[in-house]
């Protein structure tokens, strides 16, 4: 998305990633468990609108939605490791397509991306697995028992939106968090360790920043490019009735933060739509809980795709209607 004709795609693809274990506190992470249960596809609007068709914004939302592409799900196969030193090299890979996204499967009905971490699963292990590098979601609705889905090497194709999640603690909300942070990362991941960019920041004498530096030259906050607000207005239609949803200026300095940042970054740099947001989701992990989440992403992944084509649309409109009067006054 981002461009005037992005929506006239057949195909929308939206990538999805989750963290895995925090710790000895969190075995299971529930933005795992929530992405882990995704569908390949965005499901019909009209399933949804159904049961509330009164819902406020609903005409707004089925209007829209009539006209949006498939959207494709893609899952990364494995929840992240919540570790400074696994994130960092993981999200370029994951918008240059080396080894992970744009590698995608050539059937609608296995949607899941081979494994980014070459194998090295750091997540939790299929408990109906004998492999550790097992690639089917134990959770998959379209489980094929255990086969090894990876697909031959596939032309890099563009990820048109990131949804990056992970936990806030135990307040019961999602939030959409509208911007990301470069510094404050005080805390350690579950491996002990520190970000520790400070000493590659300042080698200087004069204390200037390395040129070297990862984020050299990017901003310390940067936003995402998605219209936080009108997408608000959205989610909350398709919701269901009793969520909290909300937007969030404060990612937390923290591995979600940080991830959220990398690919706000990496965007930036390449002086591309930052097309990527962040959801916090509440702590606690029942099975109610994590199929109300999941109800919740889809309601917020649709959001984002209707915004973004109304968003195009707009702005289509609007080139169309400026040449057009150039072309009377000729």
């Amino acid at each position: 998305m981002g461009s005037s004709a992005a929506f006239d795609q057949d195909e929308l693809t939206v990538l999805i990633t989750g963290f895995g274990p925090f710790k000895e506190n969190y075995p299971r992470n529930p933005s795992w468990e929530i992405v882990s249960r995704l569908p390949d596809y965005i499901p019909p609007l009209r399933a949804k609108l159904a049961s509330n068709p009164t819902t406020p914004h609903a005409t707004i939302a089925r209007a829209a939605g009539e006209h949006i592409p498939p959207v494709r799900l893609l899952v990364h196969p494995e929840p992240v490791r919540v570790s400074y030193a696994v994130v960092r090299p993981l999200v370029p890979r994951l918008w240059a397509g080396q080894g992970t996204a744009p590698e995608l499967l050539s059937s609608p009905s296995s949607s899941r991306l081979p494994d980014a971490d070459g194998g090295e699963h750091d997540g939790e292990e299929d408990p109906n697995s004998n492999s550790n590098n097992n690639n089917t979601n134990k959770n998959d609705a379209h489980n094929d028992g255990g086969r090894d889905r990876r697909p031959p090497q596939q032309p890099a194709r563009r990820i048109d939106l990131c949804v990056h999640v992970g936990m806030a603690g135990a307040r019961m909300q999602y939030s959409l968090e509208r911007r990301g942070h470069r510094d404050g990362y005080r805390m350690k991941d579950v491996d002990g360790a520190l970000l520790d960019d400070e000493r590659f920041r300042h080698p200087k004498e004069d204390g200037g920043d390395d040129p070297r530096w990862e984020w050299f030259g990017v901003p310390e906050e940067l936003e995402t490019d998605v219209d936080a607000d009108d997408v608000l207005k959205r989610w909350r239609a398709h919701a269901p009735p009793t969520a909290d949803v909300r937007i969030s200026e404060d990612a937390g300095h923290y591995l979600c933060d940080f991830i959220y940042f990398s690919s706000l970054a990496h965007l930036w740099k390449a002086g591309e739509h930052r097309r990527v947001v962040f959801l916090h989701v509440p702590s606690a992990c029942s099975d109610d809980l994590i199929a109300s989440g999941r109800e919740i992403l889809l309601s917020l992944i649709r959001s984002i795709v209707e915004s973004e084509i109304s968003k195009d649309r707009a702005v289509a409109e609007t080139v169309g209607q400026t040449v057009g009067a150039q072309s009377e006054t000729r």
